[in-house]
Order: structure tokens, then C-alpha cells, then sequence
């Protein structure tokens, strides 16, 4: 989006490429984590906190979801992987 190339040693790809779809997407903001699979969010908080979301395409927006253990636990395995790649240096 920038008009310049750039490579990264870590996750990511572009989420506006075709190819891309399907693919979880992870995001940050202060101290929140975000974790996107398909149509579900979950953003993870301090003090252990959770809120659950789903995006509607036709309003774009978020919309309240029911809690998802399963999607907290593949948040926290990519987040938590991610980490440990960094603090060992073992992320190119």
C-alpha cells in the first residue's frame, strides 16, 4: 500500500492479496492482540481478558459473538509461538 517492497523475517503476508484468503490474521493495538480465523475475532486483553466478535461483510462492522474456546486456544498457540521464535532468535 505503501508503493515499496518489504520483506519481514516473521509472520505476515499481504491480507489484500487473493492468495491470503483463508489464512488466520493477526493484529495488535496497545496492549491487545487480535486474532482473526474466517469471519471470527478474538481480542485478547491484560489481565486475561477476552472479547468475542464476528465480522458482517453486508454492514461491515463487528458484531458481538458467543465465546470460542478453541478460537482462544489457536490464538494463543500462534501468539505464544511467535514468541518464542523471537526470544530465541530463531524467527528468519
Amino acid at each position: 500500500m505503501l508503493g515499496f517492497a518489504y520483506t519481514a523475517p516473521f509472520y505476515g503476508q499481504n491480507v489484500l492479496s487473493p492468495a491470503s484468503a483463508g489464512h488466520p490474521i493477526l493484529m495488535n493495538h496497545n496492549h491487545d492482540v487480535a486474532f482473526i480465523e474466517n469471519d471470527a475475532m478474538v481480542v485478547l486483553g491484560l489481565q486475561r481478558s477476552q472479547d468475542f466478535y464476528r465480522y458482517e461483510a453486508r454492514t461491515d462492522r463487528l458484531a458481538a459473538n458467543p465465546e470460542d474456546p478453541a478460537l482462544v486456544d489457536r490464538a494463543t498457540a500462534y501468539y505464544q509461538t511467535a514468541f518464542e521464535l523471537f526470544k530465541s532468535h530463531r524467527y528468519e
